[in-house]
């Protein structure tokens, strides 16, 4: 009787070990579903937020073309603008140097008027000078 009192005690904790490893197992087995889950959910999550930077990429990257090509434009219009004010302004000094030759001839005219010597003698002393010069050469 007492091999069979405890031959069923062992039965019966054979029969709660089985018991609770089913237990265990059936708990480990819903536990790894539920990170199946959650990493397939975490892997959804990060390909969407994968997807929202590409597009965010997409439009910074769309944004700095434009604002290259608005500084481009700008630049190139800069530059148009100065290089017609440095048109401008050499137009304005060759009229002011044509103005100048001009004054001087008409001074130079006069002189030869009212002293047409002294300006036939320069004339020849200048050709002289320019002829020495010339000839050394």
């Amino acid at each position: 009787m007492a091999d069979q009192a405890a031959n069923a005690k062992k039965d019966s904790a054979a029969q709660d070990v089985k018991e609770r490893a089913e237990e265990l197992r059936q708990d480990a087995d819903h536990t790894a579903n539920e990170a199946a889950r959650a990493a397939k959910a975490s892997y959804e999550d990060m390909k969407a937020q994968i997807d929202v930077l590409k597009h965010d990429i997409a439009e910074l990257s769309a944004a700095i073309l434009r604002v290259g090509e608005h500084s481009a434009r700008d630049t190139v219009e800069r530059l148009r603008k100065t290089g017609r004010k440095a048109v401008d302004h050499a137009n304005d000094q060759m009229e002011h140097a044509a103005d100048r030759v001009e004054s001087m001839l008409d001074d130079a005219e006069v002189f030869a008027q009212e002293r047409p010597t002294v300006a036939l003698a320069l004339a020849a002393g200048a050709g002289f000078l320019l002829a020495t010069a010339l000839s050394r050469r």
